[in-house]
């Protein structure tokens, strides 16, 4: 688990992913990062990251985390909690997750509770790209106000009244934890060496194999790209 102070000090991030973020990117990327281990260049594609991890939240405070997540994902999320120390998890029981409008209101009710005391939220907000200049600009804070659980939030009765984002100070993660997904990390090690490097080896056995089978003189009317498809494959 990352440190958030080392993130952005004295701040509280938070991540929701799935339809309650607006499907935002930065939060999409983040949850596969810290639940499914998943970094470097695979990190872009969203599409990695579990379904059963598309309604959760996840509150990370300089020294605990708390999360709200469905049935299915509590058990897949154990793995993963059990190294982050002091965890607190609000998840309904399979049978109370039946009624939907139960399972919402629980949702939202805890997403309030969660926030209580909180003054300042870090959020991967979405980055902007200025054609004109070829760079991206920061993203832009109401972008959070288009969550539907922020929407909800934002009830009378139930969360605070008024903008969401002039209940907190928001402030812009993204670049900081791009850095994160770079990082030659346990579990990036780990994926290496039992995923990768065997897949590695097994195509460069299937090259050499390909050589093997051939005369010297048609080794030499090979082309790279004949040579060594299995590995440019993948």
């Amino acid at each position: 688990m990352p440190d958030c102070k080392q993130i952005l000090p004295d701040a509280h991030v938070k991540r929701s992913a799935g339809v309650d973020g607006n499907n935002n990117p930065g939060s999409g990327s983040f949850l596969a990062y810290l639940l499914q281990g998943i970094s470097g260049r695979d990190i872009l594609n969203n599409s990695q990251l579990s379904e059963c991890f598309d309604d959760i939240f996840l509150v990370v405070f300089p020294t605990c985390a708390k999360v709200y997540c469905a049935p299915d994902a509590y058990e897949k999320l154990l793995p993963s909690a059990r190294l982050w120390g002091s965890t607190e998890f609000h998840c309904l029981r399979a049978e109370e997750q039946e009624d939907a409008d139960d399972a919402e209101h629980y949702k939202v009710s805890t997403f309030v509770k969660v926030l209580t005391g909180v003054k300042t939220l870090g959020l991967a907000l979405t980055p902007k790209y200025d054609a004109a200049t070829k760079t991206m600009n920061p993203g832009d804070k109401m972008e959070v106000e288009q969550w539907p659980l922020v929407q909800a939030y934002g009830v009378e009765g139930i969360g605070r009244r008024g903008f969401f984002t002039m209940s907190f100070e928001i402030k812009d993660i993204w670049s900081n934890i791009q850095a994160l997904y770079c990082q030659l990390d346990g579990c990036t090690i780990y994926r290496s060496l039992t995923q990768s490097i065997p897949m590695l080896v097994q195509h460069w056995e299937e090259v050499i194999s390909a050589f093997n089978v051939r005369s010297p003189t048609d080794r030499l009317g090979l082309t790279e790209r004949v040579a060594g498809e299995s590995l440019l494959s993948e």
